[in-house]
Parts: structure tokens; sequence; C-alpha cells
């Protein structure tokens, strides 16, 4: 297993942990149930511990991961930042609430954790755009063809890309800058 590998095998717990618990947490504070909060709660604790080894993940493939354009590598800084911010707010949310953590949270709390949570899509959004789009860590050797030659079709009906002049923007191919 190489070193940037063990980003992807991290992610998907702080997002799914940290995203119910935000859910939960709403739900429960809607209907004034100290039982789902609590729950919800624990959730986003576990969330915040998954999310710091997650970052240490993935700040280790940000140095690690091969050959990636500069779009790529842009959209990884942003993600890295972002995400850290998003898990720096759901730490702090977990610290403020802490002492009162079986009790209804504030709406202050509330709010922090529904902006964490907008946050954390972001980041999450560029993240998946640094692999699907940017092609960080993907070994083209696993690529089909048509993906590598840059020839795609949309849909299920075999209409053909409008797009069959050879031109792409620089953000989706950028192949002369490679780090």
């Amino acid at each position: 297993m190489n070193t940037w590998e063990l980003h992807p095998a991290f992610v998907h717990f702080p997002i799914a942990l940290l995203l119910s618990g935000v859910v939960l947490d709403l739900y429960g504070w809607r209907k004034q149930r100290e039982d789902l909060t609590r729950v919800a709660f624990g959730l986003m604790v576990a969330g915040v511990i998954m999310g710091l080894l997650t970052i240490i993940t993935g700040i280790l493939a940000y140095y690690t991961v091969p050959a990636h354009t500069e779009a790529a590598h842009e959209r990884m800084t942003w993600h890295i930042w972002i995400q850290s911010i998003a898990i720096g707010l759901f730490g702090l949310m977990c610290l403020l609430r802490w002492k009162r953590r079986k009790d209804l949270p504030s709406p202050k709390a509330l709010f922090l954790g529904v902006a964490a949570a907008v946050l954390l899509v972001i980041g999450s959004y560029l993240g998946a755009w640094t692999v699907y789009r940017g092609g960080a860590g993907v070994d083209p050797a696993i690529l089909a063809p048509e993906v590598v030659e840059g020839h795609h079709h949309h849909g299920h009906g075999g209409h053909a890309d409008d797009d069959h002049d050879g031109h792409h923007d620089d953000d989706d191919h950028d192949a002369d800058h490679h780090h």
C-alpha cells in the first residue's frame, strides 16, 4: 500500500459521523429529545477524532501522491484548509458542549454544527474533484482507454460529447504541469 492510499481509506468515516451527528442533533433539538442529541454529540466526537486521523493521512497524501495537474494541486491545498477548518469548528463545538453534553444543544451550537457541516461538504467536493477530475493518485494503467485519451460519452443513450475538437479546459486537463 502506498502512503497516499491511506487517506481514501479514512475519508468516509468523519463525513458520515459528522453529517449524521448534525442531522440527528437538529432532529433531536426540534423534537426536544435529549437522548437523540446525546447520541448526536457522541457521533460528532467520534467524527472529530476520525477527522483528525483523516487530516493526518491527507497531509501524507498531499506530499506523497504521484504526478498530478496544477489544478488538482491547487484544489488539494484548498481541500486541506477547508476540511481542517471544518474539523476545527466541529472540535470547538464539541468542547463548548462538553459540560452540557446531556442537555439539548443551544441554537448557537446548532448553528456552529451546520456551518461546519457546510464546510465539510464543500471540502469533500474539492477532494472528490481532485481524484475524479484531477486524477491525483489514480494509476493510469487501470483507466479505460477512453478516459486516458479524453474521449467520453454522457448518459446512456450513446450521444457523444459535443467536445470532439480536442480542446479541453485547463482546469480539466493541465498535462503540462505535473508535480
